[in-house]
């Protein structure tokens, strides 16, 4: 034991011949890894020190540090995690755990927080997804109490910004000009009587703006006017952008627009803490059911905190370079270099599979990170929204920003430089998605409300489904050692887009999918190397790796694309990603169309007995195809039909697949297959609304009787 232990232990009434003590010490004040089991006699059974905390945990499992915690399994089926209270009266004192007010914040810590990160951090903490200069419209000022125009202000002057859930109730908007007039009357938003009420969690947030020493703040209900379509359009688009460069967001992760945000002293109600502390010896340890900062906006994780579930707040949580956020009625500051919690005080900021370390990943990278934002995209996709129609208004801020790496905006949440891979999505293996359904303007019970644009839900697009949808399947350059099956995507038509399904030629946006189009070019090794790129030996390499058509001579490195760690099949063009690097422009409208085939064949259950496909098979040929239907619904229509179901297919693209199997010699070939990426449709009225997904082997799809269309897709 060290000599500061030694010291501490000595104003102690332990005694000195407890192990268990002893162990449990060491535990809680060095990063040692050994069990305390209680149940051990050797621990001291009947040491006064320890036996709160022994008949706490009722003895039934050991204490044991994993990482930077020290945990313990509860008899209630919970992870605990125990802290040694820091003893201020103690130099050197080696706790980090605090006593906290049981009704009210410690106002003080935000402030010192706030400090410690403007003064140690620095430009780590400074727009680190190089995000483009950005003003909001509109802003609070809480010191006039009313709203200002962005406008009228320096552009880099600070604001903090509101991230939390709306109630049950109906929420109060600006949809009147004249209404807006009033509120930028200085006093405004204390004297002018409007209904429903500015919420409490507006008022709180007002005050914590002035807390933290900022003078405006924004709040999406009061600064994106409903009045003005075409700015809330506008301010919609930019709202990753708005979240990105606010000086600190506010989160309320577990109360809504009505409850506020409790504890805060004069302001709001108590907010009732209740914290578990139990004495050892003359020290005291805090213990609370564990939860890993890193991963708290994780719904898969954290499923029960009512903020991971609202679809608006998983952009809104991801953009912020610093956070303020309310949870289990304490407080907690994240930023690029700090956890910091009210009780616990530092937390570990390990970086790796965060949320928030995801998408820094895609809104940062020189280059299209396919795999990182399939699984964004999905995640929010299973998040639940009030109004079916917002599924793209709630993520378009979060898609400007991603853009800037795809090479091309996206369409409907689709990536138009991959667009015709894209759109081969379907929902994984055993989970189904919803049909999402929009409502008609003025048809909504809050009648108050204007629809936000763009609202549409194109069948053709996740966008228009509710669920998780495959994380696998879209192209990629970047080379997984780990994985067995690689495909590539090629355009078999030209894809255009307009607003309405009579669109004339004129009227249609082609669609350029560049990656799909470039990808040979990349691959000619006559080519000089594009700047930054290296290019290595491919026999030298280790692991087993599956080569596309025209690679496997040699791999490729970048030092902006993951350096050493990360090899690519072939060089391509790198995005230089600065601040100033505005997102590209594109139009959102709703169908498509192009020029391709259909056929019509039966499906059936899969003859392997397996209940989350259908076969697709042709009198002729038998089996040639599956078919991946998006709603349980859809796919009992097949499972339960007597004879096989007819269904029609279009033609959407091309793709060879890659596939590694092991042989009995114990080596490995691959196998090298070219199938129809097709989708099963419904007509109505000439328009094609998308079923589900499919995969028709090529050579015995162009040996169908296939039909020439002009397809209009909905």
């Amino acid at each position: 034991m060290n000599t500061s232990t030694s010291f501490i232990f000595s104003l102690q009434t332990m005694e000195d011949s407890c192990l268990g003590c002893k162990k449990l010490w060491d535990l809680l004040t060095r990063e040692l890894s050994e069990l305390i089991d209680f149940n051990d006699s050797s621990a001291g059974n009947n040491c006064s020190s320890h036996i709160p905390l022994a008949q706490w945990i009722d003895a039934k499992h050991p204490i044991f540090r994993a990482g930077e915690y020290v945990l313990y399994y509860h008899s209630n089926l919970t992870i605990w995690t125990l802290d040694l209270v820091k003893n201020k009266s103690i130099s050197n004192h080696p706790g980090k755990g605090r006593i906290l007010d049981p009704d009210w914040v410690d106002i003080d810590l935000l402030s010192h927080w706030r400090d410690m990160c403007s003064t140690t951090h620095g430009a780590k903490c400074e727009n680190p997804m190089k995000i483009w200069p950005t003003q909001p419209a509109w802003l609070i000022d809480v010191k006039n109490q009313c709203l200002i125009r962005g406008q009228d202000l320096d552009q880099n002057t600070p604001y903090i910004a509101l991230s939390y859930r709306c109630g049950a109730s109906r929420q109060f908007r600006i949809t009147e000009e004249s209404t807006l007039t009033k509120l930028r009357i200085p006093n405004s938003l204390n004297t002018l009587e409007v209904s429903p009420p500015i919420s409490p969690m507006i008022r709180h947030a007002m005050h914590l703006t002035t807390v933290l020493g900022k003078r405006f703040l924004w709040a999406d209900v009061l600064c994106i006017p409903h009045c003005y379509r075409e700015v809330a359009a506008e301010q919609l688009r930019l709202m990753g952008a708005i979240y990105a460069h606010a000086f600190i967001t506010i989160i309320a992760m577990d109360t809504d627009s009505e409850e506020g945000i409790p504890g805060i002293r004069g302001i709001s109600d108590s907010r009732q803490l209740k914290q578990k502390v139990i004495p050892f010896g003359t020290e005291r340890i805090v213990a609370r059911p564990f939860y890993d900062p890193r991963e708290m906006f994780a719904p898969q994780i954290y499923p029960s905190i009512p903020y991971n579930g609202r679809g608006w707040t998983y952009q809104e949580s991801l953009m912020p370079c610093r956070k303020l956020i309310f949870y289990e009625k304490m407080i907690i500051w994240e930023c690029s270099c700090s956890f910091l919690e009210e009780e616990m005080g530092t937390l570990p900021n390990n970086s790796g599979s965060t949320e928030r370390d995801v998408y820094r990943r895609v809104a940062s990278a020189h280059s299209p990170d396919m795999s990182a934002l399939i699984h964004m995209l999905s995640d929010f996709n299973d998040r639940e929204l009030s109004y079916d129609e917002d599924a793209l208004p709630a993520i378009t801020g979060m898609l400007s920003v991603v853009s800037r790496s795809m090479g091309g905006s996206f369409l409907y949440g689709l990536p138009e430089s991959i667009f015709d891979s894209a759109l081969g999505w379907y929902p994984p293996i055993g989970s189904y998605m919803r049909r999402r359904k929009g409502q008609e303007p003025g048809s909504s019970p809050n009648h108050d409300r204007v629809q936000l644009t763009p609202c549409g839900l194109p069948s053709w697009s996740w966008i228009g489904w509710k669920g998780r949808f495959n994380e696998s399947r879209w192209d990629t350059a970047l080379i997984d050692e780990y994985s067995d099956t690689i495909r590539e995507t090629f355009p078999i038509t030209n894809w255009f887009t307009a607003q309405s399904p009579t669109a004339t030629n004129s009227k249609r946006r082609p669609i350029f999918p560049t990656w799909l189009t470039d990808r040979e070019g990349y691959k000619d090794l006559s080519k000089p190397l594009p700047p930054g790129w290296t290019r290595h030996d491919a026999s030298e390499q280790g692991g087993s790796i599956v080569y596309p058509d025209g690679c496997g001579q040699f791999i490729f490195k970048h030092n902006a694309l993951g350096g050493q760690s990360k090899r690519w099949y072939y060089p391509f063009p790198v995005a230089d990603i600065s601040a100033s690097t505005a997102p590209p422009a594109g139009a959102q409208t709703a169908y498509l169309f192009c020029k391709t085939h259909k056929a019509r064949l039966q499906a059936r259950e899969a003859v392997d007995g397996s209940r989350f496909r259908i076969d697709l098979f042709d009198a002729k040929y038998g089996s040639i195809g599956s078919l991946h239907p998006s709603t349980w619904k859809h796919l009992m229509l097949f499972l339960e039909a007597p004879e096989p179901v007819a269904v029609e297919l279009v033609a959407i693209s091309r793709f060879k697949s890659y596939e590694r199997q092991l042989r009995t010699d114990s080596g490995s070939r691959v196998l090298i297959s070219e199938k129809m990426a097709v989708l099963s449709v419904l007509w109505e009225n000439g328009i094609a609304y998308r079923l589900g997904y499919g995969e028709v082997q090529k050579e015995k799809w162009e040996e169908l009787p296939l039909e020439p269309i002009d397809l209009v897709l909905g």
